[in-house]
């Protein structure tokens, strides 16, 4: 991916001084990169993590972190220790992928299953898979080990079908 580098000004005995930083725009995402993370151009905060699924990266999967590495994730399937979701399609296992963390991700639907704006994201029985669940009606009337299991909110209305991505806005409990 190209990337154009931005430098930063600094002022030095009066005169405005441009110096090369390591932040770098994706020209073809619109991504901002730093040392450790990405601003993306979608609203979020994606992070670089080893991805340790033994498959190409799937954009949109939910994560946990995996064991088998420093700084790696493997798809969720327990709905308790999503961490965050792939932003990008198609790095290879063991290689570097980033993860969105916070705010606006893109995030894999269940086949079947639609999006709908402001229902709740939450882990399903197929790794990796995320559906749409209306919210509570109210405090304290989810149970809690279900609280648990959400991973954001629906930004936007979609279809079922099957690998069907849904902008969500990402909140971990």
């Amino acid at each position: 991916m190209p990337k154009l580098p931005l430098c930063t000004l600094q002022r030095v005995d009066g005169k405005w001084i441009a110096n090369e930083s390591a932040v770098q725009i994706d020209t073809e995402t619109g991504d901002l990169h730093a040392p450790g993370g990405v601003l993306t151009a979608d609203g979020g905060i994606a992070v670089p993590m080893i991805n340790a699924t033994g498959a190409p990266s799937v954009k949109g999967m939910a994560v946990t972190v995996g064991s088998a590495a420093d700084n790696s994730f493997v798809a969720e399937v327990s709905g308790y220790g999503i961490i965050g979701y792939v932003q990008e399609d198609g790095v290879p296992d063991g290689q570097p992928c980033l993860v969105g963390k916070t705010g606006k991700v893109w995030a894999l639907l269940k086949d079947g299953t639609a999006g709908q704006r402001g229902y709740l994201l939450r882990v399903t029985d197929v790794p990796g898979r995320v559906e749409a669940i209306v919210p509570p009606a109210g405090l304290g009337s989810q149970a809690q080990d279900e609280h648990f299991k959400e991973g954001g909110h629906c930004l936007e209305d979609k279809p079922a079908g099957v690998d069907v991505l849904v902008l969500a806005s990402l909140h971990l409990n």
